[in-house]
């Protein structure tokens, strides 16, 4: 997008901890999303650090107390 029509573009992925519905759970902490991110990455043969990481956002909304937490691959490194 900000190549092609010069338009000024980020993406957001928003991910949820501590919800619940129908027999799933979402993971309680930053770190088991950042390890499934990493994996999900690896398996596509895309580097994290890929060249527009810095318009890529990710970030972990708590559901029971509306905390918001941004997350990096350090959260990925840091739960191994």
């Amino acid at each position: 997008m900000r190549d092609l029509v010069h338009q000024p573009a980020r993406l957001l992925f928003v991910y949820f901890l501590n919800d619940r519905f129908e027999g799933k759970r979402c993971p309680p902490s930053v770190a088991p999303w950042a390890r499934h991110l990493a994996r999900m990455y690896d398996d596509m043969g895309i580097p994290f650090e890929h060249n527009f990481k810095s318009f890529v956002h990710y970030l972990c909304l708590d559901v029971t107390n509306g905390q918001r937490y941004p997350l990096t691959m350090r959260d990925a490194d840091s739960a191994e």
